[in-house]
């Protein structure tokens, strides 16, 4: 009993340090929004929490930044800057409605080899604070298809739905 309960705990200690060990991702790139099935299109509008396109990501040892310009309200540059070592930071929205305060707080957390960015947007329902937790998770399928599952909740909203992202190919071929 006691060779199995080792055998047990050895496996164990493997199994978590091959799932902490995993290497983290680079999601840099152009990636462009592959729209959904039709009988998803209903949903297409919601998928796009990143309204621009192409969407630009950068990354490095501490932040992953997310860059486009918006195709709702302002037709701004939006660039969202998050923390890889899960500190918040703040990110402005400069295509935020009338009202509504453009300060976002964010943050990052990886998931293995996923890394989940984390937003919380102002808004007042009925005359209450409401403000709505938006996570994306963004997660590489291959080189060049990214899945980012994104989640909408507060008090009165619960949404989520899976938006696809190809990454652009660059002279010397995708990455």
């Amino acid at each position: 009993m006691s060779g199995s309960h080792a055998l047990v705990v050895a496996l164990a200690a493997a199994l978590t340090i091959a799932v902490t060990d995993q290497p983290r991702p680079d999601f840099t790139g152009v990636w462009t929004f592959v729209p959904p099935p039709a009988a998803e299109a209903s949903k297409a509008s919601f998928l796009r929490t990143w309204t621009g396109d192409p969407v630009t990501i950068t990354q490095d040892a501490t932040t992953i930044t997310i860059e486009y310009v918006s195709n709702t309200r302002a037709h701004a540059p939006v660039k969202l800057i998050y923390n890889l070592d899960g500190s918040e930071r703040t990110n402005i929205d400069p295509n935020s409605g009338p009202g509504f305060s453009q300060e976002r707080p964010t943050r990052a957390e990886w998931r293995g080899t996923s890394i989940a960015l984390m937003t919380t947007a102002p808004r007042v329902t009925n005359g209450e604070p409401d403000p709505i937790v938006i996570t994306e998770v963004l997660s590489l399928r291959s080189p060049t298809t990214m899945a980012v599952q994104i989640e909408r909740k507060s008090r009165v909203l619960t949404d989520t739905g899976t938006a696809m992202y190809r990454r652009k190919e660059t002279g010397g071929g995708a990455r």
